[in-house]
């Protein structure tokens, strides 16, 4: 997107591609009135830098917020430079922007991730720290730790453990890399009960979880522990999203050529716009802080990456403030 100023240091010209991004004439950008389209937080920055610069004749580079034609602010780049008449004579700026918006956007998960990633991995190192430091003390009194207190110290050291296999495999979720299954035939009924009672010993006591199915069992072609991992992270979610003493319904359903496992919650919903989104590593809905929900935005990535590699389908469907409904499809046999 191309501009020019002239001596007055107000904009005379601006390309197609401007005018296409910004939906306006030409008539009405020319002088000030493209300025319509900056963001008001950004305004003053952006008019202090570019008259600096431009009363100094220096070269600028600048970030700022522009309305799109759908009303929509992106981050832009501004570069701006001056240039001469044709004997050598100071004439004004020309620049040229970009649209940023898609790097700043990566650039703003990676810090919400890292601001994530400190706060879900302090937690249970400050526990296991104290706890330990509790065990020395007794240790030196001759106090032998009970079961309770080392199931403590096991349940912390297994959620530490969780975060660095989920950041260890986030890489293959990140670069879209197909993941290696250990294919047996194993029941599909069998793993989710295990999966869902797994997630109701580390952290859905308080939820009512219920798997629901007329299937005796469900045989197929598979990588058991993925299955496991991938249920487990819906069901994890929908514990961290709904309240206490919310039930939590998963079901398990035949499908032509597969199956079909979906686990409903009653939580917070998801808003619609976001949905496609969901699934993209570090990506997080915009209700769901980190204050009130832990996590990394690492699980949906990985639940996507394993119904991938088994050929399958994963989908949510959720009404904000009334729940979702997460959902995978495998197929029965796989090569």
């Amino acid at each position: 997107m191309v501009w020019r100023a002239g001596l007055d240091a107000q904009c005379n010209y601006f390309n197609s591609t401007w005018l296409r991004f910004t939906g306006r004439s030409l008539e009405q950008e020319v002088g000030s009135g493209w300025t319509a389209g900056i963001h008001t937080d950004d305004m003053e920055r952006r008019a202090d830098t570019y008259l600096s610069h431009f009363e100094r004749r220096e070269p600028f580079e600048l970030a700022y917020r522009l309305r799109r034609h759908d009303g929509a602010y992106r981050h832009i780049l501004d570069r701006g430079t001056p240039f001469e008449d044709a004997i050598g004579k100071f004439a004004g700026f020309i620049g040229c922007c970009s649209d940023v918006q898609d790097r700043v956007s990566t650039e703003h998960a990676q810090a919400r991730f890292l601001t994530m990633l400190t706060h879900e991995l302090r937690t249970p190192l400050q526990l296991l720290t104290s706890q330990l430091d509790m065990l020395r003390r007794q240790s030196q009194r001759g106090v032998v730790p009970t079961l309770a207190v080392l199931s403590k110290l096991d349940a912390r050291t297994e959620r530490i453990a969780q975060l660095v296999t989920e950041l260890s495999e986030a890489e293959q979720a990140v670069s879209g890399t197909r993941l290696e299954l250990l294919l047996v035939t194993d029941d599909l009924c069998q793993l989710v009960r295990a999966a869902v009672a797994e997630a109701a010993e580390f952290g859905g006591r308080d939820r009512e979880l219920c798997v629901v199915t007329e299937l005796r069992e469900a045989r197929l072609r598979c990588d058991p522990a993925r299955i496991r991992q991938l249920v487990r992270c819906l069901v994890d979610n929908a514990i961290k999203y709904s309240p206490a003493g919310g039930a939590i319904r998963i079901g398990i359903e035949r499908r032509p050529g597969g199956y079909e496992v979906s686990v409903t919650d009653q939580g917070i919903g998801i808003p619609p716009e976001e949905l496609p989104s969901l699934g993209r590593p570090y990506y997080r809905a915009s209700n769901a802080s980190p204050d009130r929900f832990a996590g990394i935005g690492l699980g949906l990535a990985m639940a996507q990456s394993i119904a991938d590699a088994h050929a399958g389908r994963l989908w949510i469907e959720s009404e904000l403030g009334r729940g979702s409904i997460a959902c995978f499809s495998v197929p029965e046999g796989l090569a």
